[in-house]
């Protein structure tokens, strides 16, 4: 089959030279913005990533499990926050330090500390706002418009304590009613709780949380008086603060069983080294997460 050839004039062959030539340059250059956009985006998702990272650097999470009931504290410049189930939730930071001594103290806490936070816990931030991605000056400015929960948070603390029974949950109350960061912020809430299971254990709640207040307060001078003995040397000055507490404690422990019966005799060791426990932390936030793991497993409830 014989080619058909085509003939081209100078000024057509110029034309079509040209046209190639356009097209070529059209489709180097889509190819270079093309690249040059994925470049760009790269470095402003890296620009991005960074700031982010810079803003989680540092921050630690801590994950308290009771049980059945699991919720993780992350603390942001001088915001304590909880995250439980799907909300979070701010709180004061001296209540929080009452909160996870008593947890720890209690023995039915598991405490565990990572050195950064999880990139769930990220996400859940993210959701309401928080978003580290934008540096930490926003994350405080939000934090700083997140409702307080304190008082909220406090009363679920002790409710969860109620899996374990209404025996175990009144020696919670009892406890609690003895600590001034409870009582002052959710006294109510404890006597209420009471009035719910008092016929079970057969004392009235002025009673029971006077006698721990006293409880405490002893406990409280016998750390005074032991810090004095060591200075001093002498030893028998625990010794008598010591007797004096358990001497106190029979006295209850006898003037309550007729109307208490086994429960209430129960809670009085149960107090003495809850409180021994709860006055053994340190009063920083920082120091109060680290020295909570050494309770774990250690149950006294």
């Amino acid at each position: 089959m014989k080619r058909k050839v085509i003939q081209l004039k100078e000024s057509e062959l110029k034309r079509l030279i040209s046209k190639i030539i356009e097209e070529q340059t059209a489709s180097n250059a889509f190819t270079q913005g093309q690249t040059l956009g994925m470049v760009q985006g790269q470095q402003a998702r890296k620009a991005v990533n960074q700031v982010a990272s810079n803003a989680v650097k540092g921050l630690k999470e801590t994950v308290v499990t009771i049980l059945k009931v699991s919720f993780k504290i992350v603390i942001i410049g001088g915001a304590v926050v909880y995250l439980i189930g799907n909300g979070i939730y701010k709180i004061g930071a001296a209540a929080h330090n009452a909160i996870l001594k008593f947890m720890a103290a209690s023995g039915k806490a598991v405490i565990k500390t990572f050195n950064q936070i999880s990139q769930n816990t990220i996400n859940s931030f993210n959701k309401i706002g928080v978003a580290f991605d934008k540096g930490m000056n926003v994350v405080n400015q939000k934090l700083a418009t997140l409702k307080d929960s304190t008082v909220s948070i406090a009363k679920w603390a002790i409710n969860s304590f109620k899996q374990f029974g209404t025996q175990q949950w009144a020696k919670v109350l009892v406890a609690a009613a003895g600590i001034k960061e409870f009582a002052g912020l959710v006294g109510d809430h404890l006597k209420n709780s009471w009035a719910s299971i008092q016929n079970q254990v057969g004392v009235a709640w002025d009673q029971a949380s006077n006698w721990a207040k006293g409880q405490y307060n002893a406990a409280v001078q016998g750390v005074k008086n032991t810090a004095n003995a060591a200075v001093q040397g002498a030893k028998n000055v625990y010794n008598q603060t010591t007797n004096a507490i358990k001497n106190k404690a029979g006295e209850f422990a006898q003037s309550a069983a007729n109307v208490a019966g086994k429960t209430l005799g129960a809670i009085q060791g149960f107090l003495s080294e809850m409180y021994e426990r709860y006055l053994s932390f340190s009063n920083d936030t920082e120091s109060i997460l680290s020295e909570a793991v050494a309770f774990n497993g250690k149950e006294i409830l």
